[in-house]
């Protein structure tokens, strides 16, 4: 299932009841963190409302992405793996990355209201298998996961959308999740909108930003800096590294 653009929205008593973000109790630490690769998908929206998937620019927005995350997570001492492959733990993670796919995909749906929220707080999410061979492999007690929907729409859709009876757009969003790899259970989520492309270094480490701007800021999970995620501009400025190629641990 695919939320790709402006729907009926949920209905119901328990639609608009706000999701619980965070566990205040957890402490992260940088050094005890590791980014799995972000899922990335990108739309093409036509006058007809059709939706075409766009592969080219889905292998560009992951690159810009994937950068972009594990430069930031560098700065402050954390790390990124774009592709693990330990043979112990193979079918362990292969469960645990589809698990993180559709809880994903479930808070996604939640947030822009388009189900029921299955749950009071992100916390009650999680992956009921031990995750020690995991942990391991990653050399992390938390995992940082991602989703992020992108797309553009063709020319007569925009102008349908001035001019017809009903304006349908593509609904635009990055997502990210913290899992506590000790318990299965993820302890942090954040989400926004998304108003630029994600297909271009600089401009999807500006997305990147925002969206991990607030993990830390709450005193009992603050980084052992003590500032959560150094901002751009300040320590290793990712805005700042050259756009060919990719930023590597």
């Amino acid at each position: 299932m695919l939320l790709v653009f402006a729907a009926i929205p949920c209905a119901g008593s328990g639609c608009g009841r706000p999701l619980s973000m965070a566990d205040p109790a957890v402490r992260i630490e940088p050094a005890k963190l590791a980014a799995l690769p972000a899922t990335v998908q990108e739309f093409e929206l036509d006058d007809r409302s059709d939706l075409t998937r766009k592969p080219q620019w889905e292998r560009e927005a992951a690159q810009s992405v994937n950068d972009s995350i594990a430069c930031r997570l560098a700065a402050n001492g954390a790390r990124s793996f774009l592709r693990i492959h330990p043979d112990p733990t193979e079918a362990t993670y292969r469960q645990f990355e589809r698990w993180t796919k559709e809880a994903l995909w479930e808070i996604e749906l939640t947030l822009t209201h388009k189900i029921p929220p299955p749950h009071k707080a992100v916390t009650e999410w999680q992956f009921h298998a031990p995750l020690d061979r995991v942990r391991r492999a990653l050399k992390a007690e938390f995992a940082l996961i991602s989703f992020f929907r992108d797309g553009a729409h063709t020319t007569l859709r925009d102008v349908s959308n001035v001019l017809g009876p009903v304006s349908t757009s593509l609904i635009r969003g990055a997502l990210a999740c913290v899992v506590d790899l000790s318990s299965g259970r993820i302890t942090w989520c954040q989400r926004q909108s998304i108003d630029i492309t994600l297909r271009t270094r600089p401009e999807a480490q500006l997305v990147v930003d925002d969206l991990l701007r607030g993990f830390g800021d709450v005193s009992t999970r603050q980084w052992a800096s003590g500032r959560g995620l150094i901002p751009v501009g300040q320590g290793n400025d990712c805005g700042a590294l050259e756009r060919v190629g990719a930023y590597r641990e």
